[in-house]
């Protein structure tokens, strides 16, 4: 294998992304940049919206990503990614979630991001299907959207 060919499981480096919201309505896209140490991750992530700058600090273990974002500014509430990295390293697919009050379900959706300097340019619709997202990532959501309703 050519180091070209190279598969890199590491979260660290400089990513793209986008975040959608419920019903696979576009939200911003977002430039992330991730430090690994074991499988603690920390980075910072530039939302290309009016929301600006956050940081993020979660866990890794492939093929699980999870970390909550915490925007700089005030005001916003922390929002929890759980994902899963494809096989090649090269793509993360998840959903995020947005814990309002205790009587309400969060709010949820599906991000999904690519290394940066790839040329390639992602579309949700092919990404579920390329790289749908395993049992337990359905598992997970169903059991947030469960504790939500009985919260």
């Amino acid at each position: 294998m050519a180091d070209d060919d190279a598969v890199n499981l590491s979260l660290a480096g400089s990513w793209l992304g986008q975040y959608f919201y419920p019903g696979g309505r576009p939200g911003s896209t977002f430039e992330a940049v991730f430090v690994q140490v074991a499988s603690a991750i920390e980075g910072n992530i530039l939302d290309a919206g009016g929301l600006g700058e956050a940081r993020a600090v979660g866990r890794y273990i492939f093929p699980r990503v999870s970390f909550v974002k915490t925007y700089v500014r005030p005001g916003y509430k922390s929002i929890d990614y759980r994902g899963s990295i494809s096989a090649k390293g090269d793509i993360v697919l998840g959903y995020w979630y947005i814990y309002r009050d205790p009587d309400q379900a969060p709010l949820h959706g599906v991000w999904v991001m690519h290394r940066n300097g790839s040329e390639e340019q992602f579309d949700l619709q092919k990404l579920a299907t390329e790289y749908p997202l395993d049992e337990e990532m359905r598992k997970d959501r169903e059991e947030q959207e469960a504790n939500s309703q009985t919260q």
